[in-house]
């Protein structure tokens, strides 16, 4: 699994990119994690908004990061708290951008922690290799985004990869397989 996840970081992005659906994105990636959730008490959702941008990128590697995330913040929310999965259109940088974000509740990270969150090895876990969000910032910066955290001892935490738009992206509602 270490070996795995240093080449996912060694690795050249030679990736196809095609057009990824949003709403399949994230309520694949919640089912992945939701029998794990449901055996701790955790309450998974999606929102996904009917109408997107359209974004072109590599869905396995979104896929990859968004698990990543997930996990995190199901590590991250004690029994009987909620996590969910929001995409949205947003404004960072003057850009508009496509928020995928995953928020937990009762989670608090302290300013000190959030300097070293993205650097390869740093974890606050018991067990982990603190490579899973050196990895989202690798895919996040592949598709020419980041990822933006915040976190708040009452609202809780939010990790959102907001990644470009294509240059002549139509809002086109998503449809469900």
């Amino acid at each position: 699994d270490l070996v795995e996840q240093f080449m996912t970081l060694a690795r050249p992005s030679s990736y196809a990119w095609e057009t990824v659906n949003l709403r399949q994105l994230a309520e694949g990636a919640a089912a992945a994690v939701s029998a794990s959730a449901e055996s701790r008490g955790i309450g998974v959702s999606v929102v996904v908004p009917e109408e997107l941008p359209e974004l072109r990128g590599n869905e396995t590697r979104l896929h990859q990061a968004l698990l990543n995330l997930l996990l995190n913040a199901l590590d991250a929310t004690p029994a009987g708290g909620c996590v969910e999965v929001r995409v949205q259109p947003r404004i960072a940088g003057g850009q508009e951008r496509l928020g995928i974000g995953v928020w937990n509740s009762h989670s608090y990270i302290p300013p000190e922690q959030m300097v070293c969150l993205f650097e390869p090895f740093f974890t606050t876990k018991a067990t982990g290799t603190g490579l899973g969000l050196t990895i989202c910032h690798t895919i996040a910066e592949e598709h020419g985004g980041e990822v933006a955290v915040r976190s708040d001892e009452q609202t809780g935490t939010e990790f959102t990869l907001l990644l470009p738009l294509t240059p002549n992206h139509q809002r086109h509602p998503v449809t469900t397989a």
